[in-house]
């Protein structure tokens, strides 16, 4: 609309150009949040949240935000700002009672530093001046797929929140694109690396060659600096034990008796192990952390 005491001829005629040249181009509010997202960076899931995490970073003034994915019952803290220590943490949603009311509710939660939940944020590093955490839930229909969170000093307005909402709403269905793009694609990478390694194992002559194969496939594909197989005899007393140490493979006969890889070998399944010293467990390699 335009407004004017009088209005001549060519304006009128320019006004018209200008209307013309507009129409058609209203943004629709279903309009996927930055559709590069879904085209270029699709294949590198770290940029792209990180990318989703600016925005809300750059939408209001805060002192440090994290973004999490979900992934089955925790969320895993994927992209931070102003928070170093934040990126790569693993939070149970059930654990937390601000996450359980956030899966719960699928709505945002503002805590403040007088209330008694502030000292069950899930995480954050905040300074001794802030006052005001915010998550904002990503939903899918009735499906928590992800949070951000943002914290700072002072109140957010209603008008910073209205926004916050907004873009919450928006990125929620790119997240989603993206998680799923990555999820198939580490499933492919997984089928071919199984494929790879059968082919492996069955054109293989011995036992020797099939071990020095399969590290140099697992070195490749894991990156890995140091492996080791261990085999066990068909009486459960000797282990065979395989090392590749610059570029040469080493093996080994000892004792299964009293070796450091005999309760996993007993307990039969697959286990990470991330602290040795917490869980008890004795590296195969010396100063090493085994997966």
């Amino acid at each position: 609309m335009v407004g004017a005491d009088e209005q001549t001829a060519d304006a009128q005629r320019i006004w018209k150009l200008t209307a013309s040249l507009l129409a058609g181009h209203s943004i629709s509010p279903n309009q996927p949040f930055l559709p590069d997202l879904q085209s270029g960076l699709a294949s590198d899931l770290p940029l792209a949240i990180e990318k989703v995490l600016s925005a809300f970073v750059q939408g209001v003034t805060c002192q440090g935000a994290w973004l999490a994915i979900r992934r089955g019952e925790s969320l895993d803290i994927q992209a931070e700002w102003n928070d170093t220590k934040a990126k790569g943490v693993s939070m149970l949603i059930d654990e937390n009672p601000i996450l359980r009311r956030v899966n719960r509710s699928l709505s945002d939660v503002i805590i403040t530093h007088e209330q008694p939940n502030w000292d069950n944020l899930p995480y954050g590093t905040l300074k001794s001046g802030t006052k005001n955490w915010i998550c904002l839930p990503l939903v899918i229909g009735q499906r928590l797929i992800g949070v951000v969170t943002l914290w700072r000093q002072n109140e957010f307005s209603r008008t910073e929140l209205g926004q916050l909402r907004e873009l919450a709403a928006r990125v929620s269905p790119s997240i989603e694109v993206l998680v799923t793009f990555s999820e198939m694609a580490a499933h492919l990478r997984r089928l071919g690396l199984l494929n790879d390694f059968v082919l492996t194992v069955s054109s293989a002559q011995n036992l020797d060659q099939i071990a020095r194969r399969m590290f140099g496939l697992l070195s490749r594909a894991f990156n890995t600096e140091l492996i080791a197989l261990f085999l066990r005899s068909s009486d459960g007393r000797v282990l065979r034990d395989y090392r590749m140490f610059e570029g040469k493979m080493n093996v080994i006969s000892v004792s299964l008796a009293g070796h450091s890889i005999q309760p996993v070998l007993k307990e039969g399944r697959v286990r990470r192990v991330v602290d040795t010293i917490k869980e008890g467990f004795v590296p195969v390699h010396k100063g090493r952390v085994p997966c």
